[in-house]
């Protein structure tokens, strides 16, 4: 989910910088690898005891590998976009 309760949560802490240590990784593969580089992620979260969740109206629910997958892939690409914007434009003379 969106909003900064969901993105101060440790757990949503952890799992971004998870994916900042394996940003250039995911970006410089190809569409199989960055699948193989989202799954182990993915595992990654659920070893250490960690949940891919979704809100289920007044609750929680797990969701399966391949939307966990998928959340992590558009947090490669939000994070991608987010360090884009702060990067400094070439200057041009």
């Amino acid at each position: 989910g969106k909003g900064t309760p969901y993105q101060t949560h440790p757990g949503n802490k952890r799992l971004r910088a998870m994916i900042s240590d394996q940003q250039k990784t995911y970006d410089k593969s190809g569409r199989g690898e960055k699948l193989k580089v989202s799954q182990g992620i993915v595992d990654n979260v659920i070893q250490s005891g960690g949940m891919f969740l979704k809100s289920d109206g007044g609750s929680w629910i797990s969701v399966d590998n391949a939307t966990a997958r998928s959340k992590v892939s558009a947090t490669f690409r939000t994070q991608r976009r987010n360090t884009d914007r702060l990067q400094p434009l070439p200057l041009f003379s």
